[in-house]
């Protein structure tokens, strides 16, 4: 006789719930997320701490071959350097912007590591925490067309390169130009402008302040030297 046991187990159903604060377990060690029972059978409640999400998306960005790799460039050779858990949240908790959320999307801020360094590094020394307009800033992706400079793309209907800048959300058009050049200088002067403006608004954050100042002070000295930013 065939034993069909087993073959008609049902499995668990997890409710997830994601938390916007930390919690320690009854013997005082951070935890990443806890279940909770729900009464009803093959049910099972589980609470994400806000740390343990972030520190999941941390752990995935520095995976070799995990999806976040594949998907920028930026996370590949990425080097995850805090020694734990426990040490990434102790030190999470005492920085600006912990549990701060952005004005009008409610997300909470994010892990960087490119404001204070350019080395792929997550560490207490490289990183802290931004809202989404400073993470739309920093992030300087290359066009579709690798030969063109940053901040630019070829409109084949105006026979123009069109620069183009992102602002709060939104992309901005800088006017067509003759060469890629001239289009990439045009993204240049609007990121210095918007630079000087953010660093304006986080003077309260003095290691965001002090990283937003030296980036602008960069793009602001290529500009100055007709350099390509890259």
């Amino acid at each position: 006789m065939v034993n069909l046991r087993g073959l008609f187990v049902n499995k668990v159903k997890t409710m997830n719930t994601y938390e916007g604060f930390d919690q320690k377990s009854s013997e005082g060690v951070w935890l990443r997320c806890w279940n909770e029972t729900t009464g009803i059978t093959n049910v099972r409640h589980t609470h994400h701490t806000l740390s343990g999400r972030r520190w999941d998306q941390l752990t995935k960005r520095c995976k070799v071959g995990s999806v976040q790799q594949e998907r920028s460039v930026c996370y590949q050779g990425a080097e995850n350097q805090f020694i734990d858990f426990q040490e990434f949240t102790d030190w999470s908790a005492e920085e600006v912007g912990y549990q701060l959320k952005d004005e009008g999307t409610g997300n909470y801020w994010s892990l960087d590591k490119d404001i204070l360094n350019s080395t792929r590094i997550y560490s207490k020394e490289t990183c802290l925490f931004v809202p989404n307009k400073v993470n739309v800033f920093v992030a300087f992706r290359k066009p579709k067309d690798a030969e063109l400079p940053i901040g630019c793309y070829y409109n084949t209907q105006r026979a123009k390169y069109v620069g183009q800048v992102k602002e709060n959300g939104k992309t901005i058009n800088l006017g067509g130009y003759s060469t890629p050049i001239e289009a990439h200088r045009a993204w240049q002067e609007e990121k210095i402008r918007i630079g000087y403006e953010l660093t304006d608004e986080y003077q309260f954050h003095g290691k965001l302040y002090d990283g937003l100042r030296e980036l602008v002070r960069r793009i602001e000295e290529q500009y100055l030297n007709y350099e390509e930013t890259t």
